[in-house]
C-alpha cells in the first residue's frame, strides 16, 4: 500500500471516530486528545491529519453533507414524483435519528464562527440546488427562482421534522407524522403550499 492510499485510510479511520465520539458524547467530548487515544495515535499524529478540533468538524461534516447529496443522486430514476418522495423519506429517515446529531454543532458554532457560517451556507445552498433540480423535474413549470423558494421551504420542513424525532412514541411522533410531513413536503415542492 503506498503512502497517500495508507494516509487517506488513516483520515477515514480518524473520522468514523470522531464521528462516533461527536454522536455519543457531543461538542463536549470532541476533543482532539480522546479522538487520538480512541484511534490509537498520539496527539501530534492525529494533527498532521487535522490541526485542530475546528479542522477535524469541518472534513466530517463535509463527508457527512457529501453522503448526503450522494444518496440524493442515487435516488435518480425518470419518475420525478418518485425521486422527490424517496429523497425526502430518506432524509426524513437519516436525520431522524441520532445521525441527523451530526449537523446540530454547525448550527449554534455558526452564531459566533465566521468560518462555521460560511460553512453552512455553503452546505445549504448545495442541498437547495440539490432540492431545486429535483423539484423543477417534479414542476417544469417552475422558474429557478420559486424552485429554490420551494427548495428552502421543503428543506426548513424536513429540518423540522427531524427535531421531532425526540417526541415520545405516539400519535404526534416522528414516526407517526412522517406521511404527514412527506405529504407536506411533495405539496410544497409542486407549489401548492
Amino acid at each position: 500500500m503506498d503512502r497517500s492510499a495508507k494516509g487517506k485510510e488513516r483520515e477515514a479511520e480518524i473520522l468514523g471516530i470522531a464521528r462516533q465520539v461527536l454522536l455519543r458524547e457531543g461538542m463536549d467530548g470532541f476533543v482532539l486528545r480522546t479522538i487520538a487515544d480512541r484511534v490509537g495515535v498520539k496527539l501530534g499524529n492525529l494533527q498532521y491529519y487535522f490541526a485542530t478540533r475546528d479542522d477535524l468538524l469541518e472534513a466530517l461534516l463535509r463527508v457527512e453533507f457529501a453522503s448526503d447529496l450522494d444518496a440524493i443522486d442515487s435516488l435518480r430514476t425518470e419518475d420525478a414524483e418518485a425521486d422527490f418522495v424517496r429523497t425526502v423519506r430518506a432524509l426524513m429517515d437519516r436525520w431522524g435519528t441520532a445521525d441527523g446529531n451530526i449537523y446540530m454543532p454547525i448550527g449554534v458554532l455558526a452564531l459566533t464562527s465566521e468560518r462555521f457560517r460560511r460553512l453552512w451556507s455553503e452546505i445549504y445552498e448545495a442541498f437547495y440546488s440539490a432540492m431545486s433540480g429535483l423539484i423543477l423535474r417534479l414542476d417544469p413549470t417552475a422558474t429557478p427562482g420559486q424552485a429554490r423558494i420551494r427548495a428552502i421551504k421543503v428543506t426548513a420542513l424536513i429540518d423540522g421534522a427531524s427535531f421531532q424525532s425526540y417526541r415520545p412514541a405516539g400519535p404526534t411522533s416522528m414516526k407517526s407524522m412522517s406521511k404527514v410531513f412527506l405529504n407536506q413536503a411533495l405539496s410544497m415542492a409542486q407549489g401548492h403550499a
